[in-house]
């Protein structure tokens, strides 16, 4: 699991919270040319903005744009089809994930919360793993999620892990 963010991530705008789970800032031509050599196998974009970039010019394997609206509440459906992707992305042959919106403030950390949620782990410990890495990063930010839509996604996450 990460730590604090070093200088190369802060100086990239990409973030690793876990080993396999990537945060960043809008995937730019030049962010887009580190990909291979941080091993990320996957992209998902959660910004309003469709990728500037494709797979191949990222040295991926799949990108997905996924257009969320910054601080408008989630649906279930957008949570299920960030959460399954994810999910997909990580298990097939050892992905390695990067989701990004355009700051990396609101929409991807909080789908990476909601992923680590799912995934078992409690909100404040996900919301403290996610800011100890991109310090103005607002997880769970109030208006994109209710506490309902949290307990949707740990729900999402008893399907997905099998539990």
């Amino acid at each position: 699991m990460a730590s604090e963010p070093t200088q190369t991530a802060i100086d990239t705008g990409i973030f690793p919270v876990t080993d396999r789970l990537l945060l960043g800032n809008f995937l730019t031509p030049a962010r887009a040319k580190l990909l291979p050599g941080l091993g990320v196998t996957h992209v998902l974009n959660v910004s309003d903005a469709p990728s500037v970039v494709s797979a191949a010019d990222a040295g991926v394997r799949e990108m997905i744009d996924l257009p969320i609206e910054d601080l408008r509440q989630l649906s279930v459906e957008v949570i299920e089809d960030a959460l399954t992707a994810i999910h997909r992305m990580l298990y097939e042959n050892e992905g390695r994930v990067l989701v990004h919106c355009t700051a990396c403030q609101n929409r991807s950390p909080t789908i990476v919360w909601l992923y680590l949620i799912a995934s078992g782990m409690e909100p404040d410990q996900a919301a403290a793993m996610i800011t100890s890495v991109v310090k103005d990063a607002v997880p769970g930010h109030s208006a994109l999620v209710s506490s309902k839509l949290v307990e949707w996604a740990r729900r999402l996450g008893d399907k997905l892990f099998d539990r």
